[in-house]
């Protein structure tokens, strides 16, 4: 439902993404792939490695978003109303540079255009709005032991869209995942990509020798 893709009524399920991302595979010829999952992709990416596993070599995730609901288990998601405020930032804000002094904060001018201009062409206001829905919803805490597959956890430390605990509690219920935290601000991990992707091509590196 999000850029040239036919839009949908409702909000795609995590089940229903995980279908399409089988479809894509099947029409790639791609017998696996390591998944990489930023935010919101990230609990589809685990559900999908839970569900699939054989298709699955390597899990990666940036910045994840794993539950979208503060509880007394898990105090680092937003409270359940904070979502009707975001609900109305959106349907104000949505067409400018919405929150990108949350995803980017050392955004300059030029930035804050594009990322304006990035956000109109991704998602509609309405799309964007369904998406909120989507995640204050979602929660796939539950499978994040049952991942057996290798796994790297990246996160900036002074993310303020997705606090570093989410990761450190991700990292920590995925068995013998791997984590790394970066002392930066910034959500969008490409903002100061080399560290990050540093990392991915030595894990990637260890991936492909061992299939």
């Amino acid at each position: 439902g999000t850029g040239l893709s036919d839009r949908p009524h409702e909000e795609a399920s995590l089940e229903q993404v995980v279908e399409d991302m089988l479809v894509v595979l099947e029409a790639v010829g791609s017998e696996k792939a390591v998944l990489l999952g930023g935010c919101k992709g990230a609990p589809v990416a685990c559900l999908m490695t839970v569900q699939h596993p054989e298709r699955v070599p390597g899990l990666i995730l940036l910045n994840s978003f794993v539950k979208g609901t503060r509880t007394e288990e898990f105090p680092w998601a937003m409270p359940f109303d904070l979502y009707d405020q975001i609900f109305e930032n959106v349907r104000q804000e949505w067409g400018g540079p919405y929150a990108v002094d949350y995803f980017a904060p050392e955004a300059d001018s030029e930035f804050r255009q594009w990322w304006a201009k990035f956000l109109r062409q991704s998602a509609s206001p309405g799309e964007a709005l369904k998406g909120v829905h989507h995640m204050r919803h979602v929660d796939v805490t539950n499978i994040l032991p049952q991942i057996t597959v290798p796994t790297l956890v990246m996160h900036n430390r002074h993310n303020r869209v997705v606090r570093v605990e989410s990761s450190r509690y991700t990292a920590d219920r995925i068995p013998n995942a791997r984590y790394v935290e970066f002392p930066a601000k910034a959500h969008i991990w490409w903002w100061d990509a080399d560290p990050y992707l540093n990392e991915i091509e030595a894990f990637l590196e260890n991936i492909y020798d061992s299939l």
